[in-house]
């Protein structure tokens, strides 16, 4: 797998030297502590930052992703639902074509143990997109990020998009 600290650099430097794309905003300190107890003496990460994303289309979906301090997407949780849902990273891809780096990271979404569906994020210079296919019937939902209510003081925001 990539390096997620080298690949994050390498975006923000592209920003810069590939024909002035913006990098995009940067990603805010973590807590010291990244872990919280969950009950039966689970450990959960603490997300260090949320990207929002918003639907497009007849999609009128609003989603949240929580990403660790190396940049795994851990969670997803949709505008109006009450619980997260966990992420799993099982596959990375990165293209050097073009005028910036594209990363693909691909997540399975867990719900009780098992496989619901299957999420793809992309990052392309300044842009986020993500990518939902649904498992019991592989229909696609696509979102793009928010930038208004993603970036807070030129960085990811650091608390969910959505209560």
């Amino acid at each position: 797998m990539i390096n997620k600290t080298l690949r994050f650099l390498m975006v923000i430097a592209c920003g810069w030297a590939c024909q002035n794309q913006p990098a995009g905003p940067s990603i805010p300190t973590p807590p010291d502590n990244r872990y919280e107890e969950m009950e039966q003496g689970e450990k959960r990460e603490i997300p260090a930052y949320y990207i929002c994303y918003e639907g497009g289309g007849d999609n009128k979906l609003g989603l949240s992703i929580a990403f660790s301090e190396d940049g795994t997407a851990i969670e997803v949780k949709y505008r109006g639902q009450s619980e997260a849902i966990e992420l799993r990273e099982i596959d990375e891809k990165m293209s050097t074509e073009g005028a910036y780096p594209v990363i693909e990271t691909t997540y399975q979404e867990m719900v009780e143990g098992q496989v619901n569906g299957i999420y793809v994020l992309t990052h392309a210079g300044n842009w986020d997109y993500a990518q939902y296919i649904r498992g019991r019937d592989e229909k696609e939902f696509s979102f793009t990020i928010d930038h208004e209510q993603s970036i807070q003081n030129d960085t990811y925001r650091t608390t969910p998009c959505y209560n």
